[in-house]
């Protein structure tokens, strides 16, 4: 019958802690990029704001009038919502563009194909997570 012949308990010890310090090491570099990550985007977004001045429907076309009042050049796509009454569920519909306001800057966007049930306008940043403003049916002129 052959013998076999295991590791000594020392060598196996010495692999063992060799094994638990590389992934610690690995998990801590993992970490720390992480949080200097969100930490970057934190202290970016902590200075934006995004204001709707002005909502207005005319035929099928939205028109809004933006402020971003923050320090933040801001990317962000729009949000249609319309009600259930006439749409079976609820309808959330993204506007297929996006849009950017500068920081300080005052702009007017267009947008079309618009139906006269819109219930409630949704306009959230790409940039900064969080930064969300909306506007209800009874604030958007000619509805």
């Amino acid at each position: 019958m052959r013998s076999l012949k295991a590791i000594s308990p020392l060598v196996a010890v010495i692999l063992l802690i060799a094994f638990t310090l590389i992934v610690a090491g690995i998990l801590a570099g993992w970490a720390t990029q992480f949080a200097t990550i969100q930490t970057e985007v934190l202290e970016k977004c902590t200075n934006a704001r995004l204001v709707i001045l002005d909502a207005r429907l005319s035929g099928s076309t939205l028109t809004l009038v933006l402020n971003n009042q923050g320090s933040v050049d801001l990317d962000f796509v729009v949000l249609l919502t319309y009600p259930s009454s006439t749409h079976d569920p609820p309808i959330e519909q993204y506007s297929d563009d996006s849009y950017n306001v500068t920081a300080g800057e005052i702009r007017t966007f267009a947008l079309s194909s618009v139906e006269d049930d819109l219930e409630m306008v949704t306009i959230s940043s790409k940039v900064c997570p969080g930064i969300t403003t909306r506007i209800q049916k009874a604030y958007i002129k000619g509805l």
